[in-house]
């Protein structure tokens, strides 16, 4: 743990709350809004998925591309799934206060059943019992291929594949003029919007972590850090411009190898500003994202409940903010109960299985 890098945290935390605020701000005022671009925070998961990504098939021994793709799958089912349930029996808690008729609950659930796979970015459908979690749901889906081909040509989906399919994937988009945020259809029946948007960024995040391996080798003088630091402040000036823009559009394709090249150099610690950012408040921040992300919408329900859209407009942004990330906290801290809940009855289990096994004397 001690290298681990908090820089990256905090911006794993802003982007959070932006995308948090620019949910919350529809809800709040349909004039002017400020954060109507902030939807480009989900496209630095995606990269910053990829970077971990291509980070753990690096260090894979596992020899067979299949099972190596399963088993990095499963283990992302384990880091992601309780977070997911959480937040499915917050949007039941919900169903249960507003539909006091049994019928209608049983109803929307056996509707909604097939959420409960990850794997509802597949069906046509836009109804989602979570809506947020389909950032999760495409993520898994492309992960499982991106995590396969790595494992068999690793060097042909670097050098060809991955900057391929970004190329077509955002020209696609960009066709439309109206930036990556909105769905192209509904009835899709494979290929959704957001399985394209997830490999486009996922692949993108595995080039930006073959790019960072190679800065690895600059040596770092106060001159080349000077100069590292300078290129991120110039990253950072973009990408301000980009999400105060009032308007969707094709900056949304300059924002994403921004997003990259921010996250590169945070690893590579090569600038003043990884060094500033690197505290472990933001490591402790950092746990309640998932869970401040994935249940901002029942959070959202408790603030109109309070009346909080009466606030002034600053008020009440902070009103969501800090609600989000108490949920997210208490969701971080359930799935550790389970967890530890988890492994503490397998291993009772196991000690009295061993015990009625073991033969008397």
């Amino acid at each position: 743990m001690k290298n681990k890098n908090y820089s990256i945290e905090f911006w794993r935390i802003l982007f959070t709350y932006l995308v948090i605020l620019l949910h919350f701000e529809g809800m709040i005022t349909s004039e002017r809004r400020y954060f109507i671009c902030c939807y480009l925070g989900v496209e630095f998961f995606f990269i910053l998925s990829g970077f971990f990504l291509m980070r753990h098939c690096m260090n894979d021994s596992e020899k067979s591309a299949t099972c190596a793709s399963a088993k990095y799958i499963a283990l992302r089912f384990k880091q992601l799934y309780p977070a997911f349930l959480f937040s499915c029996a917050l949007a039941l808690c919900r169903l249960v206060v507003y539909h006091k008729s049994l019928g209608t609950i049983l109803g929307i659930i056996k509707t909604h059943v097939w959420d409960l796979s990850l794997l509802w970015m597949l069906i046509p459908n836009n109804e989602y019992f979570t809506l947020f979690s389909w950032y999760i749901s495409a993520m898994i889906l492309a992960s499982y291929f991106i995590y396969w081909l790595l494992k068999t040509k690793r060097d042909f989906f670097i050098g060809f594949v991955a900057p391929l399919s970004i190329v077509l994937i955002y020209s696609y988009f960009a066709r439309f003029k109206r930036g990556i945020d909105f769905h192209i259809t509904t009835y899709t029946p494979f290929v959704t919007d957001g399985i394209l948007r997830a490999f486009a960024g996922l692949s993108f995040g595995c080039i930006a972590f073959s790019v960072q391996q190679k800065l690895q080798l600059v040596r770092q003088t106060r001159a080349s850090k000077i100069g590292f630091t300078f290129c991120e402040l110039i990253v950072l000036c973009l990408l301000y411009k980009i999400l105060i823009g009032r308007h969707h559009g094709n900056s949304d394709f300059v924002a994403i190898p921004l997003f990259a090249a921010l996250i590169v150099l945070e690893f590579s610690r090569l600038t003043f500003f990884s060094d500033l950012l690197n505290r472990k408040v933001f490591g402790f921040l950092g746990k309640a994202t998932l869970g401040a992300y994935l249940n901002q919408g029942v959070c959202f329900v408790i603030l109109a409940k309070l009346n909080v859209m009466r606030l002034s407009f600053f008020k009440a942004n902070c009103a969501a903010l800090i609600l989000c990330t108490a949920v997210g906290f208490l969701s971080h801290y359930a799935v550790q109960v389970f967890w530890f809940l988890f492994y503490k009855g397998k291993a009772i289990f196991q000690s009295r299985r061993i015990g009625n096994t073991r033969p008397t004397a």
